[in-house]
């Protein structure tokens, strides 16, 4: 009964609906090879909440870094106590790289919102940004850790639903700030899916050993 439930799911959701995904992607790609450039002008129009949302967008890509500690930490912890220092250690560098890596490419914005001038303000204003994206980035190994316990349907499909509609509103400002075409943007929600669909199976597999 699971095994057969596992093959006809992606990523804990029903394969159509990975299916419809791969299906939108490649129809983009096709459409976009032929009319990319005019769609870059129609759609173009840099504005400051595409601004925003061009930089603090890549928020839930980064998620996937402590996401992925999570998953190692569950995996190795059901091996034994003696996998226990590694499972800790990898959780901690799964979150630490998400923190460092937004604070290196977007600590710039955060510091201004803290008011912090380089040369002229105290030093505790440049570790507020540091703290922001700790607690930015704190909730996602607890909430996936306890996911693996209380797997649902319901949240699956919340989840599944939030993920498009944050990929489509990401893509059309991808679009919208100039930064892609279309086809850039299918191209590489495609080749994220198959990535994520790979090792989702292999994750779930594993679980239900």
């Amino acid at each position: 009964m699971n095994k057969s439930k596992s093959k006809s799911t992606i990523m804990a959701m029903p394969s159509v609906c990975f299916l419809v995904v791969a299906s939108v992607c490649l129809l983009g790609i096709v459409i976009g090879s032929v009319l990319d450039f005019p769609i870059n002008e129609a759609l173009a129009n840099k504005t400051s909440i595409g601004a925003f949302f061009a930089t603090y967008g890549s928020y839930f890509s980064y998620c996937l870094y402590p996401a992925a500690g999570a998953c190692l930490f569950v995996g190795l912890r059901k091996k034994g106590s003696r996998f226990c220092s590694l499972a800790w250690t990898l959780l901690i560098i799964g979150w630490f790289m998400a923190v460092y890596y937004s604070n290196s490419y977007n600590g710039s914005k955060v510091r201004e919102l803290f008011g912090y001038v380089a040369g002229e303000s105290a030093p505790v204003k440049s570790l507020l940004s540091w703290l922001f994206w700790v607690v930015l980035y704190a909730w996602v190994p607890p909430m996936l850790t306890d996911s693996f316990k209380n797997r649902s349907r319901s949240l699956n499909n919340a989840a599944f639903a939030f993920a498009c509609v944050f990929v489509a509103l990401y893509g059309y400002n991808r679009i919208h700030m100039t930064n892609h075409f279309l086809t850039d943007v299918c191209f590489g929600t495609l080749i994220t899916c198959l990535i994520y669909a790979g090792i989702s199976t292999a994750f779930m597999r594993a679980a239900e050993k």
